[in-house]
């Protein structure tokens, strides 16, 4: 309605112009003179909303760009801040048969929750856009990291024995002095890890299943037994919510192989 009145007001003022001031001073001939009274006005009113269209477009296409990258920030932030556990359910979320193939995949669920559990309201850009974003932000990540230390967490062994030495290798790119215990006699820890002072007793679990409660109660045990700091068990799989429990009250970390890179990190500790 707005615009209505204001291409009207417009067209008035300018056919008064055109009538009264413009037009009579060039044109003698009345069909002319008539012709242009009535057509000026029209063709200037619509010169002039093709300018306002124009820099209304401008600014609008300035909003947009600027709430993209308002939602580029807001999701950047939370990706570097749970890089390991979204990198965690984005494995997990890729169903692998033992012919390699894959049968299921649920990467847009694990970001549609990652989005909703972190609070990113999305001002512009769409689902599909953002999914888009964050698996080009954990992809760029990995590549860095991989090029930098040769550590992948996606690629783990297929047996417990060499799942073992895997970790223990993949904490050494990443500053830490870890070797593999001896099996017998290790009381529940399978890594012995240190750095900065500190030292982690890790039970290694290379499992298709959740890890129970028992897992957290031999670390937790053999830590104590070794005379070390932390207790940690570190798993390709979930844990149980009994397990998650006990962990919560007796200070044992429950770990991923997405978390080897940043473990110093979450420890508060500084590499050398």
């Amino acid at each position: 309605m707005i615009k209505v009145l204001r291409i009207i007001a417009l067209y008035v003022v300018l056919w008064f112009v055109f009538l009264v001031l413009g037009v009579p001073l060039f044109v003698n001939e009345t069909g002319i003179h008539m012709a242009l009274t009535f057509f000026g006005p029209v063709v200037l009113v619509w010169l002039n909303e093709r300018r306002i269209k124009k820099k209304t477009d401008l600014a609008d296409a300035e909003v947009f760009v600027s709430k993209i990258e308002s939602d580029k920030l807001a999701i950047r932030e939370q990706v570097e801040r749970y890089m390991p556990a979204l990198s965690r359910n984005m494995r997990k979320a890729v169903k692998i048969n033992d012919y390699g193939a894959a049968v299921s995949d649920e990467r847009n669920l694990v970001i549609a929750e990652f989005l909703n559990s972190t609070g990113v309201q999305l001002q512009q850009m769409s689902l599909t856009h953002a999914m888009s974003y964050i698996e080009a932000l954990l992809e760029a990540e990995t590549s860095i990291r991989r090029e930098d230390t040769q550590f992948d967490p996606r690629f783990i062994p297929s047996n417990g024995y060499d799942f073992e030495y895997w970790v223990a290798e993949g904490l050494k790119r990443f500053g830490w002095q870890a070797r593999v215990t001896q099996g017998s006699g290790d009381q529940g820890v399978d890594v012995i890890a240190s750095l900065e002072g500190l030292s982690l007793g890790i039970q290694c679990k290379l499992y298709s299943a959740a890890v129970g409660n028992k897992a957290v109660q031999e670390a937790f045990a053999g830590a104590k037994h070794m005379g070390l700091d932390k207790a940690a068990v570190l798993t390709n799989a979930d844990f149980t919510r009994s397990a998650k429990d006990l962990a919560a009250s007796t200070g044992v970390l429950l770990l991923s192989p997405e978390d080897i890179p940043t473990l110093a990190d979450q420890m508060n500790l500084k590499v050398q």
